[in-house]
């Protein structure tokens, strides 16, 4: 799946909203070996070439999952999350319904996982994990489906107030556990 963080929260002035921790265009060219975080310093690294193709708006990162490809970053207090608000926002492009993909996730590759938006395998419907540091997950899966062959914005977010996560796809109906 392609997968972008375009324009969503920039304003026509280039300035990022002061509440957003991390902005990811992922439109560096396929030789990048990084992708640049253009609020901060939280630039992702690669595991493997990662081609760039056309996005929804100027280029996007394009993921193939048979060369198990991914971008990730050491763990900072900028990106932790646990009892707090947070909020990640994705275009993706769905392009084949096989295998677990995932499309964001806040993991250490292991048991550490504090959030994660994937689709499960064959599911067309991305779904939200909200987990504890015991390992228990919140899952919420959108009632959306997402077809093949085309671009869809996808928001999850978890309110620390309630504790609930949240998901919308396509500026639809909002969703919660």
């Amino acid at each position: 799946a392609n997968v972008t963080l375009d324009d969503w929260d920039y304003d026509p002035d280039g300035n990022l909203s002061v509440n957003l921790t991390a902005y990811w265009k992922l439109d560096e060219p396929t030789s990048s070996n990084n992708r640049s975080d253009y609020k901060g310093n939280n630039n992702l690294q690669t595991n493997s070439t990662i081609e760039r193709v056309e996005g929804v708006r100027e280029g996007a990162a394009n993921f193939t999952a048979s060369r198990v490809q991914f971008l990730n970053i050491s763990d900072n207090a900028d990106l932790s999350t646990g009892d707090i608000d947070f909020t990640v926002a994705a275009w993706v492009y769905v392009d084949s319904t096989t295998g677990r993909r995932a499309v964001a996730s806040k993991d250490d590759g292991g048991t550490a996982r504090e959030w994660e938006i994937d689709f499960g395998d064959g599911a067309t419907a991305p779904r939200l994990n909200v987990c504890t540091s015991g390992g228990a997950c919140d899952t919420l899966t959108s009632t959306t489906s997402v077809g093949t062959g085309t671009w869809a914005f996808i928001v999850a977010w978890r309110q620390a107030d309630d504790d609930d996560p949240r998901i919308q796809v396509n500026n639809g109906a909002v969703e919660t556990v």
